[in-house]
């Protein structure tokens, strides 16, 4: 009996509600990638759409293609450890469902991890029309962030590149660059990693639901190894398809308690204290205000869901 090659690189993909995408996801795999160097592992977060039928589809042709079929919606960071436990690979390559290979890349960062000490490596993400998605590679969470991108204070600033630049993302890192570039931050969108180093790290921090996992890995892998974009290589990043940003109201509320939780893990107990009181207070004064609106008929009810969804999980999470 021949035994098979042994795996290399294990890709992880938490799916939910996804299916037709992640169709799209696997098959640029599959038709892209050489197929000897690499495992699928598909964990589905209970969809109901059809995905379920799309992996069982896949996992009956493909034998290099695994899946997990969860009961309900752990959360990406607990959907990828999930995954790692059945995962053989050296390096492990954390996907978006909605990520679209162009070219082929896995051959080429074995080549540069063999021949570098490096944490971490992310293709450019671009959107369908070929913008690069800056924003997905942020600098950390801060208090200066929250006040001036997501409080009440917002709007007053959100044309200034210079504060922007400084506090939530800088596009001229790697705007008309090449080669590989260092960065504080890779998304989880396509990441590309050692198994070793992950471990090494905590792997995902599970008390992440949704958001600023990536941020979280990033952080804590950073103090030890450099991260690193690589401006020579993109995929297609279709950004949000799993839930819907302009349209659900709760997604913010996730957002700002994943943004409490990386300062509860990461930053001193005094500016945790800080965004605690901030967040919360920024949110009542604009419950308040909208509630008062609708005395005269301008209450923007999506706006008042958005902060009444938040107060309601700052409580339920005893912040």
């Amino acid at each position: 009996m021949v035994d098979s090659k042994p795996i290399i690189v294990s890709i992880i993909i938490v799916n939910y509600n996804t299916g037709k995408i992640l169709f799209k996801c696997v098959d640029s795999i599959l038709r892209i990638e050489n197929s000897d160097l690499y495992e699928i592992i598909i964990i589905d977060q209970n969809s109901s759409d059809e995905s379920k039928e799309i992996i069982l589809s896949f996992v009956k042709k493909y034998n290099n293609i695994k899946h997990i079929f969860n009961d309900s919606n752990t959360g990406f960071a607990k959907g990828v450890n999930e995954g790692f436990k059945i995962a053989k690979g050296k390096y492990l390559i954390i996907l978006n469902p909605d990520v679209i290979f162009k070219e082929a890349l896995i051959e080429k960062y074995i080549s540069i991890f063999k021949e570098n000490k490096i944490g971490a490596i992310s293709p450019l993400l671009i959107n369908p029309n070929g913008n690069i998605q800056y924003e997905y590679y942020q600098k950390y969470p801060s208090i200066s962030q929250f006040f001036f991108f997501h409080s009440i204070f917002a709007k007053l600033f959100k044309k200034s590149d210079r504060l922007r630049r400084k506090f939530h993302y800088d596009e001229t890192i790697l705007k008309d660059k090449k080669g590989l570039i260092k960065v504080v931050q890779l998304p989880c969108a396509f990441l590309f990693i050692p198994r070793e180093i992950f471990c090494e790290h905590g792997k995902m921090n599970d008390k992440y639901f949704l958001f600023f996992e990536d941020m979280d890995l990033s952080y804590r892998i950073n103090k030890n190894y450099n991260l690193f974009v690589d401006c020579d290589a993109s995929v297609i990043h279709l950004g949000g398809a799993s839930f819907d940003i302009k349209n659900n109201p709760e997604i913010f509320g996730y957002y700002i308690l994943s943004f409490i939780t990386f300062f509860e893990q990461n930053y001193n107990f005094f500016y945790t204290i800080l965004i605690k009181i901030f967040t919360l207070t920024n949110s009542l004064i604009i419950y308040i205000s909208e509630r008062l609106k609708q005395l005269i008929k301008k209450q923007n009810k999506f706006r008042l869901e958005k902060h009444r969804f938040f107060i309601k999980l700052f409580i339920q999470n005893k912040l």
